[in-house]
């Protein structure tokens, strides 16, 4: 239907300012929206000591590696707005990476809680991931206790909050060999390099299998539902390897320059040891985004150097 047949007669006085009336009716609920996920995001994160903040840059060192992370929010969007999630525990070598769905509201805390929640897990065995995740979804329910919401908040909220999500744990056994074990859900993804080869994609491999509706981890799913959607990799890895784990943006510019021939890494290694890391990385993305070349975004990467 044109747009004009939305608020009325095509032409006339009557018509124009019942489309005045309708667009500033939208954009007020447009206001109400952004002030509801900017009450919740704050309430989250009062509630949650987050140990890794989204947009955390600092390289750290433990005594077989070393590691660098890098976001950057979608071009338009603030870095409190930024979906994706880091969460790094360097004793117990766990690394989680989880990105937020637009669809799902809110999801840049629920993305946090998620990975947090892995790191912090240090018992369990990685496969059996699945069947904790109760606990973390009563503790993000409780947040909500006391919050005031509009009806439509109520609703979205029922409705629960969504992400990605990729945890890599590295292990050493009494022979001084190290593995990395890996699950994920959705196209949250890990590169294993070494040298100038890469040995494995996880979970995607190919650039076209990437899309728009990923596996999730909701709020409101079973145990049963998120465990017919994990995948699970383990391999061997040596020292001198390198492992990257990137948000969805990023994973698929990645797979597409390696599938044509080129190197990636050897693009995004500059970039996190040069002498301003953070302005590197983010006029590099900028690049990429003007050039139509990466998606507009969050970006997130973290590079493990065993």
């Amino acid at each position: 239907m044109p747009l004009a047949g939305l608020f009325g007669p095509r032409s006339g006085r009557v018509g124009s300012k019942h489309a005045v009336i309708c667009l500033t009716a939208f954009a007020d609920r447009l206001r109400l929206v952004a002030d509801l996920w900017v009450r919740v995001v704050n309430r989250y994160n009062s509630l949650y000591m987050l140990k890794c903040p989204r947009w955390w840059q600092a390289p750290g060192r433990v005594d077989f590696m070393d590691f660098q992370t890098r976001s950057l929010p979608k071009r338009g969007n603030t870095v409190q707005e930024c979906e994706d999630a880091v969460a790094i525990n360097t004793a117990s070598r766990r690394f989680a990476l989880a990105d937020g769905a637009t669809e799902g509201y809110p999801s840049g805390p629920w993305a946090q809680m998620l990975a947090n929640s892995f790191v912090e897990d240090t018992d369990g065995h990685l496969n059996d991931w699945p069947a904790r995740l109760p606990a973390v979804q009563r503790q993000w329910d409780d947040g909500l206790t006391g919050l005031s919401l509009p009806w439509y908040g109520q609703e979205q909220l029922a409705q629960g909050a969504y992400a990605t999500f990729l945890g890599v744990v590295l292990r050493t056994n009494d022979a001084g060999r190290m593995t990395w074990n890996a699950i994920a859900v959705g196209d949250t993804c890990l590169f294993h390099v070494r040298h100038s080869k890469m040995l494995c994609a996880f979970p995607l491999s190919h650039a076209e299998q990437f899309g728009t509706s990923p596996r999730l981890v909701g709020s409101r799913n079973s145990v049963e539902a998120v465990t017919t959607r994990l995948s699970a990799a383990c391999r061997r890895c040596d020292s001198g390897d390198c492992l990257w784990m990137m948000t969805d943006a990023l994973a698929m510019w990645f797979l597409q320059q390696h599938e044509a021939g080129v190197n990636p890494w050897k693009e995004l290694e500059p970039l996190l040891v040069a002498t301003a890391p953070a302005n590197a990385f983010i006029s590099w993305i900028e690049q990429l985004r003007d050039k139509k070349q990466l998606r507009n975004d969050d970006v997130t990467v973290l590079r493990i150097n065993a």
